[in-house]
């Protein structure tokens, strides 16, 4: 999938043509005044219009070079505008891939913390998901920077690797995997979705239990769900996703869902949500791939 020309390309092609239409117009104008007032005067020899097109030529090119230095400006802002953009992104994503590398770090010494202690701690629990929410937070936020840029590729992802791949972020909530799925998908987008849908039916819904369900949706397509025993959302359900809304009092910035939805369908796919029978909330996943 080839990304969408960022908005900056765009300002500056924008501006080059603002210029050039603009010259152009203003260029036509004095000349097409300067030929009518010659041919008055040819006809009648009036000094008067000899005065007015020395007025048009001074006046024509005052405004030339005028409309020429103003739309030098603005395209050399909107290159420094550009140039600025560029250094952000390179120092943003330098400085996230070295924080998720020192959060990996801290993440591993406090699973082996752990896992070598007699009795469960609550503060090191903390710890850990405090962890994991720190780097789903700058995935996010480095998936949304390069939004504009960023190039999804097609893979064959097997679900059941997927999913084993993400089960130790969530050491305590039952996952599981009722059907198996191969999918045409970005793999890191993918778990990107997965990671914000099942840590938001965590912290949010309150979850214990996260099924992820697959089925066929069309000769080409198959529907995931991902289905959550938690307390649900009693919120207008259409507004899940809207960035920096707030459905509930409690609710997050919905950056995540926002997210997800926005991947998904820069590949191909779609979600949506639907309350359970019982209780709880499943996110439908609509992707390219068939059941295995």
């Amino acid at each position: 999938m080839l990304p969408a020309a960022p908005k900056y390309y765009r300002r500056g092609i924008l501006a080059a043509a603002w210029l050039t239409l603009t010259l152009s117009l203003s260029a036509w104008w004095m000349v097409f005044g300067l030929r009518q007032t010659h041919q008055l005067q040819s006809v009648e020899g009036s000094e008067v219009l000899t005065r007015y097109q020395h007025m048009l030529l001074w006046e024509g090119s005052f405004l030339l070079l005028v409309v020429l230095a103003g739309g030098i400006a603005l395209l050399y802002y909107s290159y420094l505008d550009l140039r600025r953009h560029e250094q952000l992104k390179s120092f943003f994503s330098s400085f996230t891939h070295d924080l998720k590398t020192s959060l990996a770090s801290l993440r591993l010494q406090a699973e082996i913390i752990e896992e070598n202690q007699v009795s469960s701690s609550p503060n090191l629990a903390r710890l850990l998901q405090d962890v994991v929410r720190l780097e789903l937070q700058l995935d996010n936020s480095l998936f949304l920077a390069n939004a504009d840029s960023g190039k999804l590729l097609k893979e064959n992802l097997d679900m059941k690797r997927v999913m084993d791949r993400l089960s130790h972020y969530w050491p305590d909530l039952n996952l599981k995997l009722e059907t198996n799925v191969k999918v045409i998908a970005d793999q890191r987008a993918l778990e990107s979705v997965l990671k914000n849908l099942i840590q938001n039916a965590l912290i949010h819904g309150a979850a214990k239990k996260v099924i992820v369900r697959a089925a066929k949706a069309s000769a080409h397509k198959v529907k995931i769900s991902i289905i959550d025993d938690g307390k649900g959302f009693a919120g207008d359900i259409e507004l899940l996703g809207k960035p920096y809304l707030r459905p509930e009092a409690k609710s997050g910035s919905g950056l995540g869902i926002y997210l997800a939805k926005d991947l998904l369908k820069r590949m191909g796919g779609e979600l949506h949500f639907v309350r359970n029978d019982t209780q709880g909330l499943s996110a439908i996943l609509s992707l390219q791939g068939e059941l295995c």
